[in-house]
């Protein structure tokens, strides 16, 4: 837990970087983000201390001209680690989400198919099926989501 950070702001109130530092005075962590015209987090990078060694993170997404995340990328120590890419039907609900291994092979997959929509569009029961690589073997599971909005008059 750092004792003191200090933050800076762009003119649009979104937080730039941030500097965490330990109790003796000593930079323990640094975090710089990036923004697209819309507002949307396009990079974040940390760098942070893991004992005498420095170590990074840095997180690159991309969105759709609705604001939704379509992809994302985790380096780690500058090596990909997995990247994700999302999928949305016209009324922005997620069809799909993909999860690619750094070899670019998709490890994880789940799809959407919405079942039932009230009154307002909003969709009130929906089937979840997911894929998983797990060795040579994949672990396959389908669920039911249902959800209620109450709406305020």
């Amino acid at each position: 837990m750092p004792d003191k950070h200090v933050s800076t702001y762009d003119k649009m109130g979104h937080e730039i970087r941030r500097d965490q530092y330990k109790h003796d005075g000593i930079l323990s962590d640094k975090y710089v983000v990036a923004y697209d015209g819309a507002g949307n987090r396009t990079v974040e990078s940390h760098e942070y201390k893991d004992g005498r060694r420095t170590r990074s993170s840095r997180t690159v997404s991309t969105f759709d001209i609705a604001g939704k995340k379509t992809a994302e990328m985790l380096y780690l120590d500058g090596n990909l680690s997995h990247k994700m890419t999302w999928k949305y039907d016209d009324k922005g609900n997620l069809l799909e989400d993909i999860r690619y291994g750094p070899d670019g092979s998709p490890s994880e997959k789940s799809t959407f198919i919405y079942d039932q929509f009230d009154s307002y569009g909003n969709w009130g029961k929906a089937t979840v099926s997911e894929i998983k690589k797990q060795g040579k073997s994949d672990f396959v599971r389908t669920m039911s989501m249902q959800r209620r909005i109450t709406y305020q008059e």
